[in-house]
């Protein structure tokens, strides 16, 4: 696995660095699978779409790529629409993530993105909501998690309102959602983030994926693409709020695999296992990285799955008062009918989500104890 993943980040370097493709395209073809597992299989089609030894085989590519393309004139459609609505109707919001990150790729296309992320606050949250149900877009999730709201029209058009940076579940919180409170007046109503401060919420948004899943190669593509861009950044600003964070380590393991995977750097044996974790992992991790690692961490010492699934249950349905604020508005005037609210979502969830319930039950059922123990002995080791 090694050699394929050194093989396919040298090959997505070079496709950001250069317009020559310096690989033999028959070896290309042995790393395919694990490029489309990342989902930058048309990064590389990109790279090698122009020679004249490209057929027959890497006609599949061809089409993984035109849907890129396709998508991203797609989303970038929805993104002015929604824009516009906001503009409109005076409230200030900051493009988070991917789009953010495509402006610094060769071709806007090459950095795919499931969804656009834009950050409006608690505060506008309900106006938000009003505003896209009132123009056709489906809400498919509002309060659920407390931290951001979701709408499409199409396939093309999944909109994530953040209400805050990052949910409550991660050590980091506070810092990372403190970097709203520094946000740079763009235009408009449109804010943006410093680089200093984009940079830290991408390691953060890394860190969380890691922390209870998995991340794919492009997580990574991202900072060495971020950092030969932005090649003067203020590192003793960012690496003390990594320090406040308690995400040293880890900052420190993710530019090692950067410069492993894509400057031609030595790695440690920790990177070497930093580097195979994150190939197995796909885009967004395995079923052992999310399930088996929260069931191992959910039962504890006790080792048992049903303890696993009692406390996720449990977690699920008490939430704080802070969190259930947001599903049910009534309790900032009226804390009291805390346990009510509570009652109410067991019933809810006891009578209407019974797939959902049946679904976690299937899955920890599933679960490798053992395997969830490694890996998360292994988040521990790299700094998590």
């Amino acid at each position: 696995m090694d050699n394929n993943i050194l093989f396919l980040t040298n090959a997505l370097r070079e496709a950001i660095e250069t317009d020559s493709c310096g690989y033999d395209l028959k070896t290309m073809k042995e790393i395919g699978e694990l490029a489309l597992s990342h989902q930058v299989a048309n990064i590389l089609y990109y790279h090698i779409h122009g020679h004249e030894d490209i057929k027959p085989g890497w006609e599949w590519f061809a089409e993984i790529y035109d849907i890129a393309v396709g998508q991203d004139a797609a989303q970038g459609y929805y993104l002015e629409l929604v824009k516009g609505l906001l503009e409109e109707n005076g409230i200030d919001y900051c493009i988070l993530k991917g789009w953010v990150m495509k402006a610094l790729y060769p071709s806007s296309d090459l950095r795919t993105s499931a969804d656009i992320d834009i950050y409006i606050g608690h505060e506008n949250a309900q106006r938000v909501h009003d505003i896209m149900l009132e123009h056709g877009f489906e809400c498919t999730a509002f309060g659920e998690n407390g931290s951001s709201d979701d709408y499409h029209m199409d396939m093309y058009s999944h909109i994530e309102f953040h209400r805050q940076l990052i949910k409550n579940d991660y050590p980091w919180k506070e810092e990372c959602n403190r970097i709203t409170d520094r946000l740079i007046h763009k235009q408009g109503h449109e804010y943006v983030m410093s680089y200093e401060d984009f940079y830290i919420f991408m390691i953060c948004h890394i860190a969380k994926h890691m922390k209870f899943g998995g991340i794919g190669i492009r997580a990574i593509l991202d900072v060495w693409v971020y950092l030969r861009h932005y090649t003067e950044l203020d590192f003793d600003y960012i690496n003390g709020v990594m320090e406040k964070c308690s995400l040293s380590e880890f900052h420190r393991n993710v530019l090692e695999l950067c410069g492993y995977w894509f400057d031609g750097k030595e790695g440690s044996e920790k990177i070497k296992a930093l580097s195979e974790y994150v190939a197995m992992s796909g885009w967004n991790g395995t079923f052992e990285q999310h399930v088996s690692g929260a069931a191992a961490k959910m039962a504890g010492d006790s080792n048992s799955k049903t303890v696993a699934k009692l406390k996720l249950y449990f977690s699920a349905i008490f939430w704080n008062r802070e969190r259930m604020s947001v599903k049910y508005p009534i309790l900032e005037k009226l804390p009291v009918l805390l346990p009510f609210c509570w009652l109410h979502r067991a019933a809810n969830a006891l009578f209407n989500k019974k797939d959902v319930v049946n679904e976690i039950r299937t899955q920890y059922d599933g679960a490798d104890m053992e395997a969830g123990k490694r890996i998360n002995e292994f988040r521990r080791s790299i700094g998590l």
